[in-house]
């Protein structure tokens, strides 16, 4: 069954009396609504989870289009688990998805879908669009008459789905306590070309996990209202990211997001790595009077012939002749005690490439390679010597 038929099934699965009709109607969202959303219903998904420890039972389908192209289906599961979350998975992806172009990976397809692009289609430039963080907030808005669409977890836009709201004027309206994540995708918007981003921002006191679905719940009355003095009350998004969000504390816990779309339990989509610092900070040269007497010509020398900083080699002799020493010295920590603790040195080189580390090393590593074959040299002849007079 292609994903198409899934869709279709599902949605008159759904209307035409499913059981799960009842978990929208719960929530405020009219039949109506929840048609012209194109949703649907399985009486069984399987969800995996972590150590095989996976969930089977119902689950509501939530497609993403665009351009009348099915690009993936949402599931997500109407029962909660112990954390309180809801089961979630994707499937039915198109096999042409647009490209990340961006992270560790960005040929991979871009399979964070918002759901409700097509309502973005035939629009006027400058056109108010309300960006939610979850199904149930974006049907709850629409119901009073805004176009709205869902981000499927808060601070992974993909921006190859940014892109589809150049021109337009976005509202990010997410849940109490996701102020960063908002802010980080309504940049990835602004720079996609939208005409204006303004983020919405919650009271101090309310709750973190606070979403507009709930309030619809709390007063259904007064909804329309409240979200009207919210979305004007919505603040552009700043140039300075120190200006953006709220610095007050939240009671709560807010929602965390994951890409899991390969697989990977990441926190958030990887973005494009920040360029290294240039240069190094300024600290004080080595001073080779600071070695003992025996290793400081030895050092200077070989220093001077390979011209490389002498802290290479004054490093690595330290930690070859600790080896040497090895457990003939040791610490009483305890005047009159047994207790003796033998210390160990360690040592590592951190340079950039070709700064000829491994030579420096080569070179101090000299001395032990010698005494380890004279070592040997003297076992194997004490061997035979022990064998022959068997």
């Amino acid at each position: 069954m292609s994903a198409r038929e899934v869709v279709v099934r599902g949605r008159k699965r759904l209307l035409n009396g499913g059981d799960e009709l009842t978990y929208f109607e719960d929530r405020g969202l009219t039949r109506d609504t929840i048609a012209r959303a194109f949703i649907g219903c399985e009486p069984e998904v399987y969800f995996p989870g972590k150590n095989g420890r996976g969930y089977k039972g119902p689950a509501l389908l939530y497609p993403c289009v665009v351009g009348g192209k099915l690009l993936g289906i949402h599931y997500k599961s109407e029962e909660r688990n112990g954390g309180g979350k809801r089961y979630q998975k994707w499937g039915g992806y198109a096999e042409d998805l647009p490209r990340k172009g961006h992270g560790k990976r960005p040929d991979d397809p871009a399979k964070i879908i918002p759901m409700g692009l097509e309502t973005l289609e035939d629009l006027e430039a400058g056109s108010l669009i309300v960006l939610c963080c979850g199904e149930e907030d974006t049907l709850s808005i629409r119901q009073i008459g805004y176009t709205a669409l869902s981000q499927p977890g808060a601070g992974l836009l993909e921006p190859a789905y940014a892109a589809e709201f150049e021109g337009l004027e976005v509202v990010v309206f997410y849940d109490a306590g996701e102020e960063a994540e908002a802010h980080k995708d309504a940049l990835k918007l602004g720079q996609a070309g939208a005409r204006l981003v303004c983020v919405v921002e919650w009271p101090p006191d309310v709750p973190a996990g606070s979403d507009v679905n709930g309030k619809l719940v709390e007063n259904p009355d007064g909804f329309e209202g409240w979200v009207s003095r919210m979305i004007s009350g919505a603040k552009p998004l700043s140039s300075d990211p120190r200006q953006n969000g709220s610095k007050e504390a939240r009671a709560g816990k807010s929602d965390v997001y994951k890409d899991r779309t390969r697989g990977r339990d990441a926190e958030e989509v990887w973005e494009e790595p920040a360029p290294m610092p240039e240069g190094l900070a300024a600290v004080a040269a080595f001073d080779t009077m600071m070695l003992p007497d025996p290793l400081r010509p030895w050092i200077e020398d070989i220093c001077e012939r390979m011209q490389i900083p002498p802290d290479f080699l004054a490093a690595g002799a330290v930690v070859v002749i600790s080896s040497l020493v090895g457990r003939k010295f040791g610490i009483h920590p305890k005047r009159w005690d047994d207790w003796v603790v033998v210390p160990n040195v360690w040592g590592a080189l951190v340079a950039r490439p070709a700064m000829l580390k491994t030579p420096a090393l080569t070179e101090v590593m000299k001395p032990l390679v010698r005494l380890a074959a004279e070592s040997r040299d003297r076992f194997e002849a004490e061997l035979t010597s022990y064998s022959g007079l068997r």
